[in-house]
């Protein structure tokens, strides 16, 4: 059975608070010390707070508990049962070890995803996020534009990809004819469907 740890990163201003500062699970292999230095170092969210709290993992960094990952998620779950709780932006209790236990992680994650973004301040966070991480950063436009080079010049992946650019298909209710993403928006749109 696989084990891990739940982690707190103290907000100093409400040092003895669980409901402040960060909550998470990190595998037993990895430890907090590592996540820890993944947060730092990440260009996500948790990088600004910790260099705009002066953290530290000494000081900062308190282990709730070690256990099967199983049972560290459950306590994660209970202490950010909601989204934007703490510095937390997520919901706990989502960590990889729940791939296995959903039959089609793919529906579960469009769910999941389609329900966050009815929280209008995480909707925004993700959208400056995703700015900030796909436009700013010249390197990793590199690697993208590398990669689509990479993967057009694969005969078998280019017709692949431009075969479903370019399929057709036609709205049940009406003559409407598209790709499926705007059939899908015209659903929406026009006949109130959610698909």
């Amino acid at each position: 059975m696989k084990k891990g740890y739940v982690y707190h990163i103290i907000d100093p201003n409400f040092p003895e608070s669980l409901e402040h500062g960060y909550i998470g699970v990190t595998v037993e292999h990895r430890g907090p010390l590592e996540r820890f230095k993944e947060h730092k170092n990440s260009k996500k969210y948790m990088r600004s707070i910790i260099k705009e709290n002066n953290l530290n993992f000494e000081n900062h960094v308190k282990i709730l508990c070690f256990a099967s990952l199983d049972y560290c998620y459950y306590i994660e779950k209970k202490l950010r049962p909601k989204q934007l709780m703490g510095w937390n932006v997520a919901a706990g209790g989502g960590g990889f070890a729940y791939k296995s236990m959903i039959d089609d992680l793919k529906k579960f994650r469009s769910k999941l995803q389609t329900e966050r973004m009815k929280n209008e301040e995480l909707k925004k966070k993700q959208a400056e996020s995703f700015k900030e991480n796909y436009y700013s950063d010249l390197e990793l436009q590199k690697l993208r534009k590398q990669r689509a080079i990479e993967h057009m010049s694969d005969p078998v992946k280019k017709e692949k990809c431009l075969s479903a650019m370019h399929k057709k298909v036609k709205c049940s209710h009406c003559d409407y004819e598209n790709n499926p993403g705007n059939v899908a928006i015209h659903l929406k749109k026009k006949h109130g469907e959610n698909k």
